[in-house]
């Protein structure tokens, strides 16, 4: 649980670092790669996924399409940062998640 608390510590900091100059867009944006990536985090736990690319092929998936959002007036600075915001995101969660060669071997797995 204490890595999902550095999750969201993160989040927060970001947060008061940007301050209230960041569009309300922008900081939903952040708000949803937040939870997402918590959630990804407890599916790790709770399914055991054993590497780092199997993470980020599910943690990719529950992220919205481009095309999906929606299509609000925006500046190139603004989807920037947001882009910023989500692959720092990515990162954050990937380098909490070891990878499958440093985690012992799961005993309930057959060879």
């Amino acid at each position: 649980m204490l890595r999902y608390g550095f999750a969201l510590s993160g989040v927060v900091v970001l947060f008061l670092v940007l301050g209230v100059r960041v569009v309300f867009l922008v900081r939903v944006v952040a708000l949803v790669v937040a939870v997402v990536d918590v959630f990804a985090l407890i599916v790790v736990d709770i399914f055991g996924i054993r590497s780092r690319a199997d993470v980020f092929v599910a943690h990719v998936q529950l992220l919205p399409a481009p095309l999906d959002l929606p299509r609000y007036p925006v500046s190139v600075s603004q989807l920037t940062l947001s882009s910023t915001i989500l692959h720092a995101s990515n990162l954050a969660v990937l380098s909490l998640i070891p990878n499958a060669a440093d985690r012992p071997p799961n005993p309930s797995q057959k060879s």
